[in-house]
């Protein structure tokens, strides 16, 4: 039996220090650790080492810490689940993140029916950071109205303290599993894209950035419509002039996936609507190529900068192979490949540029761009050559 075994008391302490562990940055980690945990190295390693799955993770809520953790340890139920919120009751665990759960709820009065999702954040989540991130994240969705943004329809804080956002609720599937499964062609999956540029447009135009853009966050539902999750680590953006005007979002923790981070985000430096463009490139790359330009799994923080800041992007036209041809509705790799390169390898090239000042100002002219493709017309995205670098 292990000396210190992962009793519930012991879960608890974990989840809440991986929280507060995430806010210091990477540089302040270990310190804070061992002046936290000073006669638990154990408990400390355990910390660090679910950062770094948290960082390599790309899913929406898949938790560091197991969904037992949210069961009562008395009676050995969820604590949540039967449990009614304003006029919502609650259905069903959907997942758990590092700072929250979220469940499904269904209206409980006669009024109407309807589904939701309800979110809450941990109750042993008590750092003031994560309680203003949670806060955040309440008027960012309240301040977005978009049909391809995933809808706030309330928010509060139950009767024993706890906070929770209720939104609408999103039955569908990541962009590229949609995309995959229903062998969607080359011009299906540009319509399809376009609609999460035109999300992200909207959300800029309300000065946010989401900062964690990823197939996981882009959900297609059933009928084929895009909705753009989870604002938990979206910053809001002033104008400069304005009273309070702040320059571009610092990207101050971790709290994001580094597959889908731009140059600047990686390593910690102000980021801006441009960082977004650069997410929106990668997404762009997966659904064509059928996976990310970078292969960074199981690398270290360092080795993650290395390669995202000195490796160029590949085409994704230059990665089709037969089997992906077939996702795509293609007959054969020649075939796919022929329909990718040119103006899609230029318009992918374009947002993935390192440089934030060389990609596509706004998520809208690269919208633009895909659309006069579409269309056949002229985009204004050029490939990278020595030409224009000199």
């Amino acid at each position: 039996m292990p000396d210190n075994p992962l009793t519930p008391t012991r879960l608890e302490k974990l989840q809440a220090l991986f929280e507060e562990a995430l806010d210091q940055g990477e540089s302040g980690r270990a310190a804070f650790l061992e002046s936290r945990l000073p006669d638990d190295p154990g408990l400390r390693a355990e910390v660090l080492a679910l950062i770094r799955a948290h960082e390599r993770d790309e899913s929406d809520f898949r938790s560091p810490v197991s969904a037992s953790a949210l069961i009562d340890a008395a009676t050995g139920e969820d604590r949540w689940t039967g449990v009614r919120v304003g006029a919502y009751r609650i259905v069903r665990l959907v997942g758990v993140g590092g700072m929250g759960a979220v469940y499904e709820a269904a209206r409980d009065d006669d009024q109407f029916t309807r589904r939701v999702a309800v979110k809450f954040l941990h109750r042993h989540v008590g750092s003031e950071p994560a309680l203003a991130r949670f806060r955040a994240e309440r008027q960012i969705l309240a301040n977005l109205n978009h049909p391809n943004i995933a809808a706030l329809v309330d928010g509060g804080v139950t009767d024993d303290g706890q906070p929770y956002i209720i939104m609408e609720y999103v039955d569908g599937k990541p962009i590229t599993s949609w995309c995959d499964e229903q062998r969607l062609t080359v011009g299906e999956r540009l319509a399809l894209f376009i609609q999460v540029c035109a999300a992200v447009q909207s959300a800029h135009r309300s000065l946010v950035v989401h900062r964690d853009l990823k197939p996981a966050n882009i959900m297609v539902t059933g009928d084929g419509r895009v909705k753009l999750l989870d604002f938990g680590i979206a910053r809001l953006m002033t104008v400069e002039g304005d009273p309070g005007h702040q320059p571009p979002t610092l990207s101050d923790s971790r709290s994001f996936t580094p597959d889908y981070a731009a140059p600047e985000q990686v390593r910690g430096l102000p980021v801006d609507t441009r960082a977004n463009v650069y997410a929106l490139g990668v997404v762009l790359f997966e659904l064509l190529a059928g996976h990310r330009p970078f292969d960074l799994r199981d690398k270290s923080i360092a080795e993650i900068e290395r390669i995202v800041f000195e490796t160029e992007a590949p085409r994704p036209s230059a990665s089709i192979c037969t089997e992906r041809s077939a996702h795509l509705g293609e007959r054969s790799a020649s075939r796919a490949r022929a329909r990718i390169a040119g103006d899609l390898d230029a318009i992918t090239g374009t947002a993935l540029r390192k440089e934030p000042e060389r990609r596509y100002g706004s998520a809208d002219l690269m919208a633009r761009d895909l659309q006069h493709h579409l269309d056949g017309l002229p985009v204004s995205a050029r490939p990278d050559g020595v030409g224009y670098r000199m």
